[in-house]
């Protein structure tokens, strides 16, 4: 028997397990890729967990040492603000690709603000110790004017991580 004689007589069954081949392929395909998404999702949802936990430790330190201590003036923020989940999470494409726009501004803004803050802190820190320095006087009046804005920023930008990255 010759090969045409033999896809003449075999082409139903060869069609059939062509078609049925190519059925499985799309199928495992279609499968692998809803893995992916929900393996993404999955990261995407821890990186929001640790931001939000992150910004809720950051409240803590923003009532129990900014707030506390920025308003008497003569001594020291004893806490800075950790960002280090924020940061990787707004520098992850995953999580990038499935937060909304929305959570990504206010995640912009948040880690402006308090890294801002934490500017402003070591800069105080610096001229008012080991011992205050006279020269200096004008400069921390403003940073300190400066800052109270920023913390006011501070406040809104925690509130609305803790709100919004859920």
């Amino acid at each position: 028997m010759s090969f045409v004689a033999y896809l003449r007589e075999e082409r139903h069954k060869i069609i059939v397990d062509i078609a049925v081949t190519a059925s499985g392929f799309l199928l495992a395909l279609l499968a692998n890729s809803a893995v992916d998404d929900w393996k993404e999702k999955q990261a995407c949802d821890s990186v929001i967990r640790a931001i939000r936990a992150e910004a809720v430790s950051n409240e803590v330190v923003f009532r129990e040492s900014f707030e506390r201590y920025y308003q008497h003036g003569k001594g020291t923020v004893l806490r800075s603000f950790q960002l280090s989940s924020a940061t990787v999470g707004f520098s992850n494409p995953v999580f990038l690709d499935h937060a909304s726009s929305e959570q990504v501004s206010a995640l912009a803004k948040y880690i402006r603000d308090l890294t801002l803050a934490n500017a402003y802190r070591e800069k105080v820190e610096k001229l008012r110790f080991p011992k205050p320095d006279p020269e200096a006087a004008d400069f921390d009046k403003a940073i300190t004017d400066v800052w109270k804005s920023n913390l006011d920023d501070c406040r809104g930008s925690i509130k609305t991580i803790t709100e919004l990255i859920r």
